[in-house]
């Protein structure tokens, strides 16, 4: 929930993204029912609320003129754009790495993974930092403690 267990700078993302699903949806809903010759009254979106919502207004007569199975396309075709909606991004989700390789790489430039509370000279450990940085990205370097290399050659 927004504001609890989610940053709320991300609600107009989520409230986009529903929305956007909702619509897709009814869509769904409204080419079934063309595709079997209902007639569309009108579509709309709304909020109820917070929540942004999506509707589909089919000719009554018609649906219920249908045999149960064209119904059946009608009423689930909703939930099939669903289904769709999440195998595509799913796809999109797991493509992302390939997508996005031309600008960046794994494994490569170095990482602090461990800075220890009490840093004592920080301008000397950045020093040793930027004299180590160069040898580090060709050979790379499991464990280095800035705060002793003034007492060692680096490297």
């Amino acid at each position: 929930m927004p504001g609890v267990n989610l940053p709320i700078s991300h609600v107009g993302f989520y409230m986009l993204t529903l929305l956007l699903c909702a619509f897709l949806h009814e869509a769904g809903h409204a080419m079934a029912a063309l595709r079997e010759r209902v007639r569309l009254h009108g579509f709309g979106v709304f909020l109820f609320g917070f929540y942004p919502g999506a509707y589909v207004d089919l000719n009554t007569a018609d649906l219920q003129s249908l045999k149960p199975l064209g119904q059946l396309r009608v009423y689930c075709a909703g939930v099939w754009h669903n289904v769709i909606i999440a195998v595509l991004s799913a796809a999109v989700f797991y493509a992302i790495p390939l997508l996005l390789s031309p600008g960046y790489h794994i494994g490569t430039g170095v990482g602090v993974t461990f800075l220890r509370e009490v840093s004592t000279d920080l301008q000397h450990i950045i020093h040793s930092f930027a004299l180590c940085y160069p040898k580090c990205t060709s050979n790379p370097i499991v464990h280095y403690d800035a705060s002793s290399a003034h007492n060692y050659p680096i490297l």
